[in-house]
């Protein structure tokens, strides 16, 4: 079938326009829920990683504790779905005149205000603290997206300053999707749909061996958040959108494999990563990844190809999914000062009630707050760069 218009799918601030049949990509909602969904599990992961200790508060908490870490993959799931929308905008934009000065020009738009906003911020809240104009230098890293780079190039790091407990650490998988913005469309706009594809099992094949070249020089740390070794779940999530170009049939047969390889992926994937998360073990930190990656990659399929009206459609179609999925850029830059900054009040003052750091009603605190702060950002800041999106309209050529 070949198609007939070009819809419109709206993500939270995001538009995605890609040309394929109505009936997979008209307007879907419950993209805006995977989002929330991926915003929703780092959170609790971070809540119930730093502030609980394992030891204490009963078996029930402690098989919170471990099943928690499986919120870290919660980045992945951005990644996919980030590749997939991304690259959805750039093939839909072949033909616009200035494709590439619009992208750019929007990306800057929804990422640096809240950015280099947030980082200002930290650097004043530093100086209040007392670290002086010298303690800002690691700061460099920062503003400049290399900030998951910096231990490969030698770099002091934000984080070994100081200030230590306000340093912004969760923001390396920022950089990933930076670097990944620079090269991409360039990439896009000039390889032929018909060769997306190798060009992105390349890249795929190519995280995994940079994965392997780092363990294998003593390197194993930099194996989470050095950016060839990330690469592969935006791929993945890249090769959804490059399959659902045209017609959509490839995307479609792949629909078919998705439905046994999810659960199959979900046994293997979310088992091995609870009980090897933080344990340093090389040979498995090799694959864990693209595992992962591929276990979301194979959800997303099953979602784009299921029916509208079918069970996990409207789950991630339920209001508050959705917008946790609109705000979850400033979720993601705001929690974990909001569950360090708690953390540091209650120390002095914690109530029975907050005895242990992992009690859920800690974490909905946290949560509660951390979702305001997003709130107030999206209305009084973020919303008023995004309205400027307008001079940059993709235009069909």
């Amino acid at each position: 079938m070949t198609p007939t218009t070009i819809d419109v799918c709206l993500v939270g601030p995001e538009e995605v326009a890609v040309e394929a049949r109505p009936r997979v990509w008209s307007r879907i909602p419950a993209l805006d829920g995977v989002r929330g969904v991926a915003a929703l599990i780092v959170m609790i992961f971070h809540y119930y990683q730093a502030l609980g200790p394992p030891g204490s508060g009963g078996a029930v908490a402690r098989l919170a504790f471990g099943l928690t870490r499986f919120g870290g993959t919660g980045v992945d799931l951005f990644f996919v779905l980030s590749g997939f929308l991304i690259t959805g905008i750039l093939l839909s934009a072949r033909g616009s005149p200035n494709a590439w000065t619009r992208f750019y020009m929007r990306r800057v738009l929804r990422i640096f205000p809240l950015y280099y906003g947030a980082l200002l911020g930290i650097c004043v809240v530093a100086l209040l603290v007392g670290c002086g104009w010298s303690g800002l230098r690691p700061t460099v890293w920062y503003w400049t997206y290399l900030q998951n780079v910096r231990g490969l190039l030698g770099g002091a790091g934000f984080e070994q300053s100081s200030f230590e407990w306000i340093a912004p650490i969760h923001f390396w998988s920022l950089a990933v999707e930076e670097h990944f913005y620079l090269f991409w469309p360039v990439v896009v706009l000039m390889v032929s749909t018909r060769r997306l594809p190798n060009v992105l099992w390349g890249i795929v094949a190519g995280s995994i061996l940079s994965r392997g070249l780092l363990i294998a020089t003593g390197h194993t740390s930099a194996t989470f958040d050095f950016t060839l070794c990330r690469m592969d779940a935006l791929a993945f999530g890249a090769l959804i959108a490059v399959y659902a170009a045209g017609d959509g049939a490839p995307v479609e047969r792949l629909g078919r494999s998705a439905r046994w390889a999810t659960p199959a992926l979900i046994v293997v994937a979310v088992p091995m990563y609870v009980l090897t998360s933080g344990r340093g073990l090389a040979t498995v930190q090799f694959g864990k990844s693209t595992l992962i990656a591929a276990l979301y990659a194979a959800a997303l399929i099953v979602l784009l190809t299921g029916p509208r009206e079918g069970l996990l459609s409207r789950a991630l179609s339920w209001g508050p999914l959705r917008a946790m999925g609109k705000y979850s850029y400033a979720l993601y830059i705001f929690h974990p000062f909001v569950y360090l900054g708690l953390d540091e009040w209650l120390a002095a003052r914690r109530p029975v009630v907050f005895a242990h750091a992992y009690n859920p009603l800690m974490c909905a605190s946290a949560m509660g707050i951390t979702f305001a702060g997003a709130l107030a950002s999206w209305h009084f800041y973020e919303k008023h760069f995004l309205k400027l999106k307008r001079f940059f309209e993709y235009e069909r050529g």
